[in-house]
């Protein structure tokens, strides 16, 4: 099925005047031309005969041709105005015009992705596309702080869920079945995850829990690499949280070197991550036995599952007990 639904040459010309129009108008935003040299609401205007052409293209149908409109409209006036309101209509529309091309284009689809039907993947894309939608403007007008935090966390959840079903899909079906979700695009997502969260952070338009804790989770994502049909993600997101809960919960105060924590709080941080230690020991047995390529002997994984306990503790005794030195006679 062709993406581009408009004949010839109206395609070629509706296709070429879309990109031209927004690669015009982004060289303008990025030179500081947009608002001096070229006047907003000419950019405006350019913006939504650009969204109209590029919608056409596509094939949107007349009596859904408002939602990419109102997107462009909505989208120009808040690089105006820097108004929430018109940025939430450039949201609506852009969620609606998403929403369709995903109706049209997959919903019709009666197949499985893994273990869960392409309406569910659907479903979790378009969830997925809304904090992404949300947070660059939150972010431009220094609002909602703790809001872009939780906006942040959500996604990189459904961004987990939905790229350790895809990518593990193609492992569960026959050895020569096309790559559906392949590894580059893993690695990716992780690097734009990592990168955008310290970019936040920087600029402190992202809390400090919530740099640790995305930064983690698009890390705990490398982990479907390594055996995809393990399903690894949430035993590494679990044990990476636990573990560097010391690092980043706890500063040493002003002038001294030294973290000091009360005892329960240590035991609190040790039962943690021996809890998370034992909920992830099967993901721990799997990529033992992937790595011995055969089923290892039950002494071997019980020592395997004490080193990846006491790797764990390392940060805690690191972070807040370095200075408690045992002077052997």
């Amino acid at each position: 099925m062709p993406f581009i639904k408009l004949p010839p040459p109206w395609n070629y010309v509706a296709v070429t005047g879309a990109l031209v129009g927004l690669l015009i108008l982004g060289l303008a935003h990025m030179t500081g031309a947009l608002g001096t040299a070229m006047d907003v609401t000419v950019a405006g205007s350019c913006l939504l005969l650009c969204t109209t052409a590029g919608s056409l293209a596509v094939g949107i149908p007349f009596h859904w041709l408002p939602a990419p409109m109102v997107a462009a409209c909505g989208l120009a006036l808040y690089y105006d105005s820097r108004s929430l309101q018109e940025y939430s209509v450039f949201v609506l529309g852009a969620f609606l015009t998403a929403g369709w091309v995903v109706q049209h284009h997959f919903w019709f689809l009666d197949l499985r992705v893994g273990f869960v039907h392409l309406h569910t993947v659907c479903k979790l894309a378009l969830a997925a596309l809304l904090p992404a939608l949300m947070v660059p403007g939150l972010v431009l007008a220094h609002m909602g702080r703790q809001f872009v935090g939780v906006l942040m966390l959500v996604q990189a959840e459904l961004v987990c869920v939905l790229e350790e079903q895809m990518f593990g899909a193609h492992h569960h079906e026959e050895p020569g079945s096309e790559i559906m979700y392949p590894a580059y695009l893993v690695i990716a997502t992780s690097v734009a995850g990592v990168a955008a969260c310290q970019a936040l952070h920087a600029i402190w338009a992202l809390p400090r829990w919530a740099n640790w804790v995305v930064s983690t989770l698009y890390v705990a994502k490398l982990s479907m690499l390594v055996v995809p049909e393990a399903y690894l993600v949430l035993p590494t997101a679990l044990l990476l949280l636990t573990a560097g809960a010391p690092v980043y919960m706890y500063q040493a105060e002003a002038g001294k070197r030294r973290v000091r924590i009360r005892p329960a709080q240590g035991l609190a941080h040790v039962l943690a991550t021996l809890i998370a230690v034992a909920l992830a020991r099967f993901a721990v047995f799997d990529v033992v036995q992937w790595t011995v390529l055969g089923r290892p002997h039950e002494g071997v994984l019980l020592g395997v599952l004490v080193m990846v306990a006491a790797a764990a503790l390392m940060p805690l005794v690191v972070t807040c007990y370095s200075h408690n030195q045992v002077k052997l006679s």
